[in-house]
């Protein structure tokens, strides 16, 4: 470019155009579809991950494995949600960024260089979090982020970032010498539109624990028609009767007449009895696994630590109960369950063996508060 060059604003080259506009059309239909399809696309990608449990950390029990499907669904999610953010963002960022190199950075081989970076570069970039969202369901979320990483965001996102450093450099020399306050701005708000972000997962209720609140809250508002109309329909009810072997007896019947009667302390004793019931089994079962010494401490340790998280996630929900009745019960189990913990800490040694005595003190206390709290089958009369 040539000094004599006119400051008036000038149009990239076609194929620059043409290149952002299509990212840009790919993003509206991305999210399109995303919206269309959510549905297909979830079930295709949880099928894939169980028939493929050792990629994913399955240990074969439906409370812990949900938690874990969960997770990765929720990124498989953010993958697709990011491509359709990114995408509309880089394929603005192409557009002022060539315009602005263009028009403005000398000399002539810096400003195609420029153009050619962040054309390549932010066209590129947010395909990375299809690769990634792809990926996930065959390899991992881990190994889906690395290679995704490696293909796609370190060389396509880095030559995007260099573009915009080096068109920061070019404005920042233009602006001291021509003092074009304005036209560095114009940079500025483009920003660093290549950064990576691949979202962030926190854990969510599952369907029983979610309809498990819903009853807990239309029975302390008293909407005793709602609670009942909540449990009948619910997964809870469906969970607790496809359990039933393994429960007290009377306990579905026992809930029915409670709920039906405006009876919220007997329906909630009952409600922790399930739950109670659950997390013995679910203890019962970690025990059990963790007792099988041809698997690595590592991989037994990992599988603990899961077991922990779907305990915690279930026990929390009746602690206040547990405690209301045998306050020395809930003291036990919140011991037990910190001293598990302990055993299965980021950064400690794995120590899968003594894990078993803190479960097996988890499930040896719930079952005295089941016992304790025998179902109730009375009705009115």
């Amino acid at each position: 470019m040539s000094p004599e060059r006119s400051d008036a604003w000038r149009v990239p080259s076609a194929w620059v155009l043409l290149v952002a506009v299509a990212l840009i059309a790919c993003a509206e239909v991305g999210g399109a579809s995303m919206v269309q399809f959510r549905l297909p696309l979830t079930r295709w990608a949880r099928g894939v991950m169980l028939e493929r449990p050792a990629t994913h950390g399955l240990v074969g029990v439906r409370d812990v494995d949900e938690q874990i499907l969960d997770e990765a669904l929720v990124k498989f999610d953010a993958g697709l949600r990011l491509f359709h953010l990114h995408a509309e963002g880089m394929g603005t960022v192409i557009i002022v960024a060539a315009m602005v190199a263009t028009t403005l950075v000398e000399p002539a081989s810096l400003a195609r260089a420029i153009v050619v970076l962040v054309t390549v570069g932010g066209a590129l970039y947010p395909a990375g979090y299809l690769l990634w969202s792809g990926l996930i369901p065959f390899y991992g979320v881990d190994t889906g982020r690395r290679v995704a990483e490696w293909l796609v965001w370190i060389p396509f996102g880095g030559a995007s970032i260099v573009a915009v450093w080096l068109l920061t450099a070019a404005l920042a020399a233009r602006l001291l010498r021509r003092r074009a306050a304005a036209v560095a701005l114009v940079l500025l708000a483009a920003g660093p539109a290549a950064a990576h972000h691949v979202g962030a997962w926190s854990p969510r209720d599952n369907e029983v624990s979610a309809n498990f609140k819903q009853i807990k809250l239309s029975l302390q508002a008293r909407k005793f028609d709602v609670a009942l109309r909540l449990y009948e329909g619910g997964a809870l009810r469906r969970d607790l009767r496809a359990r039933a072997a393994s429960l007290p007896a009377g306990l579905d019947a026992g809930l029915l007449a409670a709920l039906g009667r405006g009876d919220a302390p007997e329906a909630e004793r009952g409600l922790m009895v399930f739950f109670a019931a659950l997390v013995r089994d679910l203890a019962d079962e970690a025990a059990r696994q963790l007792a099988d010494a041809s698997a690595p401490a590592a991989a037994r340790a990992a599988s603990g630590q899961k077991f922990l998280e779907a305990i915690w996630r279930y026990y929390n929900l009746i602690d206040f109960a547990v405690a209301q009745r045998d306050p020395r019960a809930s003291a036990a189990i919140r011991l037990a369950f910190d001293e598990a913990e302990g055993y299965v800490k980021a950064g400690a040694p794995p120590a899968p063996d003594k894990l078993r005595a803190p479960l097996a003190r988890i499930a040896s206390v719930l079952g005295g508060v089941i016992e304790a709290s025998p179902t109730s089958s009375r009705r009115d009369s």
